[in-house]
């Protein structure tokens, strides 16, 4: 499912690491991903957000604090709440791309 990160490049492109999850824009195909963080507060530059929803909350609630620290762009679960058009409508003037992704959850 994932590839393995070119040796010594220390960083992986969103469209190998979705590939098979997620359709990625062309645009972002390419998009260099250092690491990945579930939690907001974890974020360190270069990350992807991993955007779940919660018992009490939504990831896509966090994604400004995402950005704000680093993070290169979003991949949101989508479900019967948090439909891709909220999802979109939600993060609208994100400074990062937010990819929605039905049942994420499930494909872990």
């Amino acid at each position: 499912m994932m590839a393995a990160a070119s040796a010594g490049s220390g960083f992986m492109a969103l469209g190998a690491l979705l590939e098979g999850m997620a359709v990625v824009p062309a645009s972002l195909d390419s998009l260099p991903v250092t690491g990945l963080a579930l939690d907001s507060r974890r974020i360190r530059p270069g990350d992807l957000f991993v955007a779940c929803g919660g018992g009490r909350h939504h990831g896509v609630e966090f994604v400004a604090h995402a950005a704000a620290s680093g993070a290169v762009a979003v991949l949101a679960e989508s479900t019967a709440e948090w439909t891709p058009d909220r999802i979109d409508r939600f993060v609208a003037g994100c400074p990062i791309p937010v990819v929605p992704v039905p049942g994420l959850s499930g494909l872990a």
